[in-house]
């Protein structure tokens, strides 16, 4: 729930912009979250995170096939 709300809110706070834009880049964050969607918030502490943001730099763009920088991901 909390991540569908601030989903919601980027949609409505932040201008949209079809290259950059914050609320595609929060899309594709929550996205690596789907492991954990049936887990309280406060069950996903720092392990959980970690293994969320290594997941993130496992993973390659399916467009164009390079991977997030940490730079990126941080964000």
């Amino acid at each position: 729930m909390v991540a569908a709300d601030y989903l919601t809110h980027c949609e409505s706070h932040y201008p949209q912009d079809k290259h950059n834009s914050e609320t595609n880049q929060t899309r594709l964050a929550l996205g690596y979250l789907t492991p954990y969607l049936e887990h309280r918030v406060n069950e996903i502490g720092p392990l959980k995170l970690k293994a969320i943001r290594q997941s993130m730099l496992d993973a390659t763009n399916e467009t164009s096939g390079k991977r997030l920088s940490r730079q990126y991901i941080n964000k």
